[in-house]
């Protein structure tokens, strides 16, 4: 039962940090250097990187939700869960904090998207701070990923079974 769990939480990882990769780096530039309308870019990739926060969310829940419903046996390394605690925290502060501050100044800029000078500034600020933000979040999930792989002891295992 306990590879089991351990299994189905590499693949709920594996899942989630390949849809942030999928959609950031390989999905968005495309979408901006296909199409000739950046607003129009901009809104699709908007949406994709919600649907990716809500998808983290309920990946990350779920991870936890089976990391401690098991007592003291945990299938994850103490690195992936804090990874993933980290993972969360900034989905949070991108999906409740800053996103409707971004979506906000877009209001203010109405339909076309046309913004002023300091509305210009504060999106490109806010935007900024969300893709930092992300790029951690994403750096945080490979390193997950890659600590999560392995289970703790399978190597040193082999290679002492090896050496026999």
């Amino acid at each position: 039962m306990t590879f089991t769990v351990a299994r189905l939480q590499r693949l709920i990882l594996t899942l989630w940090v390949g849809a942030m990769w999928a959609v950031a780096y390989l999905v968005v530039p495309v979408l901006f250097s296909a199409l000739d309308n950046p607003v129009l870019a901009g809104a699709l990739a908007g949406r994709l990187f919600e649907n990716v926060a809500w998808l983290g969310l309920v990946c990350g829940a779920g991870l936890l939700v089976l990391q401690f419903s098991r007592g003291h046996a945990s299938p994850l390394p103490r690195v992936v869960v804090i990874c993933i605690i980290g993972m969360l925290a900034l989905v949070c502060v991108g999906q409740f904090v800053i996103d409707p501050m971004i979506a906000g100044i877009k209001a203010e800029a109405g339909p076309a998207g046309a913004m002023a000078g300091a509305q210009k500034d504060r999106f490109a600020m806010w935007h900024g701070i969300a893709s930092v933000l992300y790029l951690c979040q994403s750096l945080l999930g490979v390193l997950a990923v890659w600590r999560a792989a392995v289970p703790e002891g399978t190597i040193a295992d082999a290679s002492a079974r090896s050496a026999t």
